[in-house]
């Protein structure tokens, strides 16, 4: 009967709150670029939108069902990554990581591959292809 009490327990949604910096938080992040910043934390970004880090954390994971770095290298790689990728074919990996926000080339790979299930030099060796 524990077992089962535990698995219940699990299985019980989070209360219903109202976070009232949804929508603006994905605002100002793109309209600030803050996911260019290598050093942005969540701490810095909840004191943008005069929350805590464990609300904003809470946002994260119960509403858009992510973590905050996932969401961010997300947008590094959406936003900035497959942009500088295609207009500018000729930079290397490392300077690609670090236009975009990323700390090393290493959580870039991770973070790229993650997101798109390729490697970064694959993905830019067939935009390559295309282009000749």
């Amino acid at each position: 009967m524990t077992a089962q009490k535990n698995k219940k327990e699990k299985n019980v949604s989070p209360p219903q709150r109202d976070y009232s910096f949804a929508g603006i938080l994905e605002r100002i992040i793109e309209e600030k670029k803050l996911y260019l910043k290598a050093d942005l934390c969540i701490a810095d970004l909840a004191a943008q939108l005069s929350t805590n880090r464990t609300y904003l954390s809470d946002y994260f994971g119960h509403v858009l069902h992510t973590s905050f770095y996932d969401y961010v290298n997300r947008m590094r790689i959406e936003r900035a990554c497959i942009p500088l990728m295609s207009e500018k074919n000729n930079l290397k990996l490392q300077a690609i990581a670090e236009e975009s926000g990323f700390r090393s080339v290493t959580t870039f790979r991770r973070a790229f591959f993650k997101l798109t299930g390729r490697t970064p030099y694959s993905y830019m060796k067939e935009l390559r292809q295309k282009l000749t």
